[in-house]
């Protein structure tokens, strides 16, 4: 019985949460309505990045970047990942 209380609260905690829909085109304003916790990481005259991270419980599978140009989003990725480990030839 334990278990299935753990198994419902898991999934009700993973499923309760609804998708966020963005349409490229959508104004920077109506985006930080929806989105509290989004982070802005770049700004300029005409642009501005935001980031936004998922956490699923203590996971945390990565961020999505949103870019605005003159105040509408143009384009969504996971952004530029850099490797671990950088190896030089000394030879």
């Amino acid at each position: 019985m334990k278990h299935l209380s753990l198994l419902a609260l898991l999934c009700l905690s993973i499923f309760s949460c609804s998708p966020r829909l963005y349409n490229i085109g959508m104004s920077e304003t109506e985006f930080k309505k929806h989105n509290h916790n989004a982070e802005l990481v770049s700004a300029s005259t005409n642009t501005s990045i935001y980031r936004i991270s998922k956490v699923v419980l203590t996971w945390t599978p990565g961020s999505k970047f949103y870019y605005f140009i003159n105040g509408l989003l143009t384009k969504i990725d996971e952004g530029q990942t850099r490797p671990d480990i950088i190896i030089q030839n000394t030879h």
